[in-house]
Order: structure tokens, then sequence, then C-alpha cells
């Protein structure tokens, strides 16, 4: 989002045909109609109680490092476990919302090709549906 508007850019791997792109066009539509695409601070404001139970974690990991050599290795465990219920309480929903709207306005994603492969991160913190759910979610929308 900027000051005049939503910006939309589309990477080469959407372009390979007309209903991967019709798919992730209206995907991203689907945000900003929905009001997910917000400004970084309302962004943070949403992710705070989130990012704040994580920073306590992070900090109580940290004291414990001092007391138990060990408990190092707690902080990126703690990190990353941060993240991913964010991914899963905040983003998750907005991203099936989003492949919802998409499907019902005549773009589902089981029409689309799927992304070649799932990053590791993108998996483990799993910000996004897979391909499979997402292609389910659009067939029961197109039977419905």
């Amino acid at each position: 989002m900027t000051d005049a508007g939503a910006e939309l850019t589309l990477a080469p791997e959407i372009l390979v045909d007309v209903a991967t792109m019709r798919f992730h066009v209206a995907h991203e539509v689907g945000h900003v109609v929905l009001g997910h695409a917000r400004g970084r601070r309302q962004q943070l404001r949403a992710a705070a109680p989130y990012l704040a139970v994580g920073g306590a974690v992070e900090l109580a990991a940290i004291i414990g490092a001092a007391f138990w050599r060990w408990s190092i290795v707690m902080l990126p465990i703690a990190f990353v476990l941060t993240l991913a219920v964010l991914a899963r309480r905040v983003v998750l929903p907005q991203e099936r919302a989003a492949d919802a709207f998409a499907a019902a306005n005549r773009a589902p994603a089981w029409l689309a090709s799927p992304p070649a492969k799932a990053r590791l991160m993108a998996r483990l913190i799993k910000t996004h549906p897979t391909w499979a759910e997402r292609s389910v979610c659009g067939q029961r929308s197109a039977v419905e």
C-alpha cells in the first residue's frame, strides 16, 4: 500500500499463463477489498500482542542463558515459534479469505499453475495455504 493507493507487482513466475495470472491478481485485489492491505503501522498494531508475547519469551530465553548455557539454543526456537504463531493466527486467515475472494470472482486457484516449490521457511511458518488447500477451496466455491 502506498499513500496513493494499492500497487501490485507481478513476479515472472506468475506470468506463466492467463489462469495463473488471473488467480494471483484476484487474490491480491481480494486483500485490498477485504481490508487486509494496510499500512505498516496498522499491520504492527494487529501483530503487537503476538510480538509482545514473543519478545517476552525471547527475553526469558536470554535471561535463562545467563544461568544455563544450554538455554541459548531456545532463542532461535522461540523466534521461529513466535513467527509461526503470528503467521497462523493473523496472516493465514487473511490468505484463505483472499483465496475465497478470488474463487468467488471466477479466478480459482485450481485453474492456476502451482508454484515450483515451497521454501522451507514458508512450510515451517505457514503464511499461506498449501496449493492443495487452495485448489480444494476453489473447487468447493465453484460447486456451491
